[in-house]
């Protein structure tokens, strides 16, 4: 059994080496170090990778490590923190379901949490992979919205159906726009740059 905590800008090369351990239908760019690492908004935030591996069973949890403003909620000792989903989704991943294995994971994240002072945590579960089955039976799970999902595979006659939809097709064959599948380590940077400069020019 080894768990380890790997840091974004440390640990990025261990960190998707790690998560490329996982199945492909869990490969999202939620969970990925430079995606979480860019929402490290708070003076003293950290995107943190907790890994726990026991055989060939594995179980990751990407989050936002928080310092809390000590001050403002009258705490003492600390210092203290909260941990969060970076915006979109986050919460555990893993490539088993074995409960035993998932009971000792979370045992060790919460161990972890208590020995550096985490008071709460934020998750926002993924809803198409549904991975609050990974998550500790201690978590307080609450519906806040639904969320929907169109697979479009098989589908082309509903979406040719939509005038809209047909005009914009059209317009983009027009003007040779490709639309190609790509590899996410490959041309990952580019959506971080092309991110970065949507986000400086719309504040």
């Amino acid at each position: 059994v080894k768990y380890e905590v790997l840091d974004s800008d440390k640990d990025l090369v261990k960190w998707k080496k790690t998560l490329s351990l996982l199945p492909d239908e869990l490969q999202d760019i939620y969970f990925y170090p430079e995606y979480v690492g860019m929402h490290t908004f708070i003076k003293g935030a950290k995107a943190l990778l907790f890994t726990f591996k026991e055989e060939e069973n594995i179980w990751l949890h990407p989050f936002l490590l928080q310092p809390i403003d000590s001050d403002a909620f009258s705490l003492n000792g600390g210092p203290w923190f909260d941990i969060e989903s970076a915006y979109g989704y986050g919460g555990p991943l893993s490539n088993t379901e074995d409960k035993d294995f998932l009971d000792k994971a979370n045992t060790k994240f919460s161990e972890w949490c208590m020995e550096n002072n985490v008071v709460a945590e934020f998750v926002r579960f993924h809803p198409i992979i549904e991975n609050e089955k990974w998550a500790s039976e201690f978590h307080s799970i609450k519906q806040l919205r639904y969320t929907l999902s169109v697979k479009p595979e098989g589908r082309e006659e509903h979406i040719y159906n939509n005038p809209k939809v047909r005009n914009k097709i059209k317009r983009a064959k027009k003007n040779t726009i490709n639309v190609h599948k790509i590899s996410i380590d490959q041309y990952f940077q580019a959506f971080v740059d092309i991110y970065h400069q949507n986000m400086e020019r719309i504040n």
